[in-house]
């Protein structure tokens, strides 16, 4: 069953949801139940727990319910402004570098990685597979290459010191089968913080730089059409400046971008709705960042009376309900003191709030 860090995102999920309520009209969380016994379940991750003498709730499935009974009729619209604070500190990217396939057997040889002419890790003539860190796919040993079998999406090996920052990355590849062509890696500072270059991807029709960061992916710069043919050798070269990202292939200046540090994400997440029949404002705020969070709401248009009520769940972003432990993670009663004009809360670290507001009056 999900953890209270699963939770938070479908809390974040449905507030978005809630806010586009116009076009999304329904929703339904599958898979709905599991028997924990060991071997005796299907999917990864399910709302509800059981055996054969008791049952429990998970973290997600509080956050749905929370939701379900706290729909107001017409959706407020919200804006969420952060407070300013201190300048983030610019960061020099830096990771070591890797090979990878999507959907795409390939083999590599003569992975080599240099600095202002200082070799810093020699091409070698007998790869040793142990010295790769490898996610997912088939890799061997084939002679002075690292061959990767398997048409499996999002195979990956790196390689390398994570602490280098500039350099120039080399490597020859060939494709052996499949629906596309190479994923060369550089800055991977782990499994979901790293640049590659998407060589003949989006089925084997253009390449492209992404940067995966913060659990997403996007492009930087602004790609090029490209086809790699199997069988044929290409030499790739990757050179990482600071900011400057140049990729060529066969000698070609094929991409350039640059290597620009995205915001972090978004810490807070709130949808706010108008129960018709009792006038009363219904917000939910979902706080995902480790610390707590005071929060000035302001009401624009109506005036509060009285205190607002709701739930509050919060837990540790890895915790789990069992049938040892059925309410590890349950929601609490909260309450808040409203002014004229909103209200002053503070939301806990790694939590979802539901909060019904009375009002006297409203515009529309």
């Amino acid at each position: 069953t999900p953890t209270m860090q699963a939770a938070l995102g479908d809390a974040a999920w449905l507030t978005g949801m809630e806010r586009n309520s116009d076009l999304i009209v329904i929703s339904c969380y599958a898979p709905l139940l599991v028997n924990v016994n060991p071997g005796a379940g299907q999917w990864a991750t399910n709302l509800i727990g059981y055996d054969a003498q008791a049952a429990f709730a998970s973290p997600s499935y509080y956050v749905q319910k929370m939701f379900a009974q706290n729909r107001g009729d017409e959706v407020v619209p919200t804006d969420v402004v952060p407070q300013a604070g201190p300048p983030a500190a610019v960061v020099q990217s830096k990771g070591n570098v890797g090979v990878g396939t999507w959907l795409t057997s390939a083999e590599f040889k003569e992975l080599k990685v240099t600095h202002n002419g200082e070799m810093l890790m020699p091409a070698a003539s007998e790869p040793v597979l142990n010295r790769f860190r490898r996610v997912g796919g088939n890799w061997e040993i084939a002679g002075d290459s690292i061959r990767q079998t398997s048409l499996a999406e999002n195979v990956r090996a790196t390689i390398g010191d994570r602490n280098w920052t500039d350099y120039t990355f080399s490597v020859k590849a060939r494709k052996i089968a499949g629906a596309e062509g190479f994923l060369i890696l550089v800055r991977s500072e782990g499994p979901d913080d790293y640049i590659w270059w998407n060589i003949g991807g989006w089925g084997n029709s253009r390449s492209a730089l992404e940067r995966a960061r913060y659990g997403g992916k996007q492009e930087i710069g602004t790609g090029t059409d490209t086809t790699i043919e199997t069988g044929r050798w290409y030499d790739i070269r990757v050179e990482v400046n600071g900011p400057s990202i140049k990729c060529y292939l066969d000698d070609k200046l094929i991409e350039e971008a640059a290597d620009v540090s995205p915001a972090p994400p978004t810490s807070l997440f709130a949808a706010v709705s108008r129960d018709l029949k009792s006038g009363d404002l219904l917000a939910k705020v979902v706080n995902v960042s480790g610390s707590r969070q005071t929060v000035l709401l302001q009401i624009q248009g109506a005036a509060t009376s009285g205190r607002a009520a709701g739930l509050e769940l919060q837990g540790d972003p890895g915790a789990v309900n069992s049938i040892a432990e059925p309410k590890k993670v349950f929601p609490r009663s909260v309450s808040a003191t409203a002014g004229p004009t909103g209200l002053l809360h503070a939301f806990p670290a790694h939590s979802v709030t539901v909060l019904r507001i009375p009002v006297r009056s409203a515009r529309h």
